[in-house]
């Protein structure tokens, strides 16, 4: 009694040799290599070119930013150096006034910032010009560490301790002060607010 045959493909005469590699045995001999159904790899002869890469966004050139950045630095740095020379503090006393040009220019930064991403148009040089550029000159971080070194050196510990941690505080307010009114005034200008 013989063995039932397999069905043959849909639309397929059974002919004496299958097609397709995964038939094919040890012994098989005829046309129907396993190389004839294989598909050229992508790259190696394949007609399927790569899809080209995504243009990128419009904006202004990098060399305009660090322009502007310059600009910015250019007049912040001068402004914190004025105000050090017409409002000077001894040595071996408090730097009030580093401790208020870093405050300030906390404040500054936070209203900057409010301005540009939530009340203003999208502006490509605003930001790089007033944040990185003139209030990144503006404050100073070295001068601060300078001047708590200087009270360690000399043993004042307090004054130290007061300048790390007052300025550190006192920025952290300054921001969060700057925030809320930046916001406290966009919503005083939006269509839909009241005293209630």
């Amino acid at each position: 009694m013989s063995s039932p045959q397999p069905p043959s493909d849909a639309g397929h005469e059974p002919g004496p040799h299958p097609v397709g590699p995964h038939h094919l045995g040890p012994h098989h001999v005829g046309p129907h290599h396993a190389w004839h159904h294989e598909v050229p790899p992508e790259g190696e002869g394949s007609s399927v070119e790569a899809p080209a890469p995504a243009a990128p966004a419009s904006g202004p050139g990098t060399g305009r930013v660090v322009a502007v950045i310059a600009a910015g630095g250019f007049l912040g740095g001068p402004t914190r150096y004025l105000l050090g020379q017409a409002f000077p503090t001894a040595q071996h006393t408090f730097p009030a006034t580093t401790f208020v040009i870093n405050v300030t220019g906390a404040f500054v930064l936070a209203v900057l910032l409010v301005c540009v991403i939530e009340v203003w148009p999208p502006t490509h040089y605003v930001r790089p010009f007033g944040a990185v550029g003139f209030l990144g000159a503006y404050t100073t971080f070295s001068t601060w560490m300078v001047d708590t070194d200087r009270f360690l050196a000399a043993g004042r510990y307090g004054l130290a301790a007061l300048d790390v941690f007052g300025s550190l505080f006192s920025g952290l307010a300054a921001t969060a002060l700057g925030i809320f009114l930046a916001r406290a005034a966009l919503v005083r200008r939006s269509p839909g607010w009241s005293r209630a």
